[in-house]
């Protein structure tokens, strides 16, 4: 059989004759297809942009707060967002499902770093009585004593399951020691022990205390008039009590102490994460990072060249950064055999350093850009994936607006400051070290 071209300048020149048919409208939207920002009757607020293409809807509520407010009852939110679309207090579980499936309508709850929420999705002709669904399970949901027993069990036995996923664990693992003194530092899905604490009134009252108006950003795309979508949902959407915005307040990040977590698994691989603070959502830097992750992430970034490909240290290799409103991590994952884990940590620093002392070539920055901008622009095909960067980008502060100006900012961003950034995040001492190697494996020094 045929081996499959890996130069990545291969697909680098595919993708970029790939983006020269998208037609630009579809980037820069003029006329109907403008966002809008319109005000809701009951004091929230509705992004909306018409997209008349095909009779598809996908609308988005989204509520400030939740993962990084827990405290104690790490896990609720989770449980929370599972148990909406279980029944209400007029549909059981079972007749709830059916009307849902009946309109060929997509609900989803959501729960990501700073906000969760519920997305719909529909054919337009469908869309008011999908909506009535959606809201009525999103503001009247039952929460049983039942279906929330069941949910818990079913969150518990997927705790449970982390470690069958040791990359995954690892990844986990890293998020929790490197996002130490700030909010998001728990397992989004609680542990067994917060989870056992958390009753079905907990969970009524953390519904009830995020829904207020001030606390809530709707979202909208796809085939309808906007000031008709705006007045349909002032007379559908209930009256909420104005409250306050969910503050997630930004504390100053502490240094984060170096620290190195070993466990032992049932893998035969060694998965190993290195962490560090990154640029939050929303930071000058945060644009910067994203270009010098890819720079350094990908088929054609240097930690696939330099650690798989020159080296053969790893099996796979990757880097995310993962940034929220109140702090950033950056992660570089690598899967490897339990023999190699010393070398590959050694030059994995080493390629870092390096990174850190020469500039990049402006071809290999400009190729970078291209291929994040390609990237971009196909994942906001849909409809669905255009409400949901429109909310990132909303309720972490930038403003929904910012989507449109991604290709500028990206653009924007010089060799000079992605080697400041490498300098001040990733050639530090406040780093944490994750490492799950297989029982049988002598101990790696």
């Amino acid at each position: 059989s045929e081996k499959p071209n890996v130069n990545a300048g291969h697909w680098q020149a595919l993708l970029q004759k790939g983006l020269d048919f998208i037609p630009p409208h579809a980037i820069n939207p003029r006329s109907r297809e403008q966002l809008q920002k319109l005000p809701l009757k009951n004091g929230s607020v509705l992004w909306v942009k018409e997209r008349r293409g095909l009779p598809l809807v996908s609308l988005g509520a989204f509520v400030n707060g939740g993962f990084p407010l827990e405290g104690k009852l790490q896990g609720v939110t989770a449980l929370m967002t599972k148990c909406l679309l279980k029944g209400t207090e007029r549909k059981s579980h079972e007749e709830f499902s059916r009307e849902v499936e009946n309109l060929a309508a997509h609900l989803d709850p959501l729960m990501e770093k700073d906000y969760w929420g519920m997305t719909l999705d529909c054919l337009s002709s469908n869309f008011d009585k999908s909506f009535d669904l959606m809201t009525e399970c999103l503001f009247n949901p039952r929460f049983s004593d039942a279906e929330v027993m069941k949910e818990k069990k079913l969150q518990i036995a997927a705790i449970e399951r982390l470690k069958d996923d040791p990359s995954e664990y690892a990844l986990l693992q890293s998020d929790v020691l490197t996002f130490v003194q700030t909010p998001y530092a728990h397992m989004p899905m609680g542990t067994k022990g917060s989870l056992a604490k958390i009753n079905p009134k907990d969970i009524q009252r953390w519904h009830r205390d995020h829904l207020m108006a001030k606390n809530m950003t709707w979202v909208a795309v796809g085939d309808f008039d906007a000031q008709d979508l705006k007045r349909f949902l002032d007379s559908k959407l209930p009256l909420l009590p104005s409250g306050k915005r969910k503050s997630l307040i930004k504390v100053a990040a502490r240094a984060l102490k170096p620290i190195q977590y070993e466990l032992k698994t049932d893998g035969r691989q060694a998965n190993l994460v290195l962490g560090f603070r990154a640029p939050v959502f929303g930071s000058s830097e945060y644009f910067v990072f994203r270009v010098m992750n890819t720079l350094l992430n990908g088929m054609g970034g240097r930690l696939f060249v330099e650690l798989r490909e020159k080296r053969s240290l790893a099996y796979s290799v990757y880097a995310a950064h993962d940034a929220g409103i109140l702090a950033g991590a950056y992660q570089i994952y690598i899967g490897c055999a339990p023999s190699k884990v010393t070398e590959a940590k050694r030059e994995l620093l080493e390629l870092l350093s390096e990174f850190s002392k020469k500039k990049v070539s402006a071809a290999e920055l400009q190729r970078a850009k291209t291929y994040m901008i390609g990237l971009y622009r196909m994942g906001l095909q849909s409809n669905r994936s255009q409400v949901h960067s429109y909310a990132r980008y909303e309720m972490s502060g930038l403003g929904a607006s910012s989507v449109e100006k991604f290709q500028k900012l990206i653009q924007n961003v010089t060799a000079e400051v992605v080697q400041k950034a490498v300098k001040k995040y990733l050639q530090t001492n406040e780093k944490t070290w994750v490492l799950l190697t297989p029982k049988s494996n002598p101990k790696e020094k």
